[in-house]
């Protein structure tokens, strides 16, 4: 009999061990990618993407993806959470800066204050606790209450939490950080969010206007180079020795070469000094032969392969 009972004893142990070894994996897993696709919204992009991470349960002493990424693991980590979405979202450091605590200081997240009491918090604001030990970032307001997704907290909304969480609070009871969304930052990437047509200044390339500052740019990788296009050819420089100018030299330059002397291929003017391999000011055999040797790796004379200015 009291075999029977220590048999069901240790059985019981080995189950709770088993059981806490598998919440342990599953708390310290990373399953909660971001599949967010940035719109160029970042008030609404950074809630977005927090929503991907609702569910994401901290591991042992604090161990979260957040804390590794920032650089400090292993630390209470709810105001890395909204650093770390900040920069998914494309947010600029000088809209929102990374900041690793609740901090009252405008100067942590670069951002401005405002009291709960006397102001209506919008999607993408920062909410605060008015002791400042919790951070998390606001999804929407109905006026007295606000709904969030944040880190290091739980269903009770501490601020020593588990995981990710979307709460509902009130809003009085709260401090808000607005970050100027609309702010022309200068540390940003242009992007090609907006806007794609043929560019007026060249048919064959591209203009886009970044989504973020507004300011125009061509782009020659949007639609492409074309090789008969005379605006094509001058608008990059030209490698001595690409006579069927697709911006390489190769034996396909040589044997247009040779079919232009067998006068079934045509040179422009424009073109002629690239064909000109040899750099004797003719068009002749020796430059098929010059360009056949820089393709076989044996050293000539001139510059063949390198741009012409």
């Amino acid at each position: 009999m009291m075999k029977n009972v220590i048999i069901r004893i240790f059985s019981l142990v080995i189950s709770i061990a088993v059981l806490y070894a598998s919440t342990y994996t599953v708390l310290s897993s990373d399953e909660y990618k971001n599949i967010h696709v940035n719109t160029g919204d970042q008030a609404s992009d950074i809630i977005n993407i927090a929503k991907t991470q609702i569910g994401f349960r901290e591991g042992e002493n604090n161990d979260t993806k957040y804390g590794t990424w920032y650089g400090l693991p292993n630390q209470p980590w709810c105001a890395m959470f909204v650093s770390w979405c900040a920069r998914q979202a494309n947010v600029p450091l000088d809209v929102l800066e990374n900041c690793a605590i609740a901090a009252p200081d405008p100067g942590y997240f670069n951002i401005r204050y405002f009291d709960g009491e006397v102001y209506t918090p919008e999607q993408g604001d920062l909410f605060f606790t008015k002791n400042f030990t919790h951070v998390g970032l606001v999804d929407y307001s109905d006026g007295e209450y606000f709904y969030t997704v944040e880190g290091n907290t739980n269903d009770s909304g501490s601020d020593q939490g588990i995981g990710v969480f979307a709460l509902k609070r009130v809003t009085n009871d709260y401090y808000f950080g607005v970050p100027d969304y609309n702010y022309r930052s200068q540390k940003h990437m242009c992007n090609k969010a907006v806007f794609v047509a043929t560019s007026d200044e060249h048919p064959h390339y591209a203009d886009y206007i970044c989504s973020y500052c507004g300011i125009t740019h061509t782009d020659d990788s949007v639609i492409g180079y074309e090789s008969d296009c005379v605006l094509c050819r001058s608008s990059v420089p030209m490698l001595l020795g690409d006579a069927n100018a697709d911006r390489n030299v190769n034996v396909k330059d040589a044997t247009y070469i040779q079919k232009y002397l067998a006068e079934l291929a045509d040179i422009p003017d424009d073109m002629f000094m690239i064909c000109d391999a040899d750099t004797d000011n003719v068009i002749t055999v020796k430059d098929s032969t010059v360009i056949r040797k820089y393709i076989a790796g044996i050293v000539v004379n001139t510059p063949v392969g390198e741009p012409l200015i």
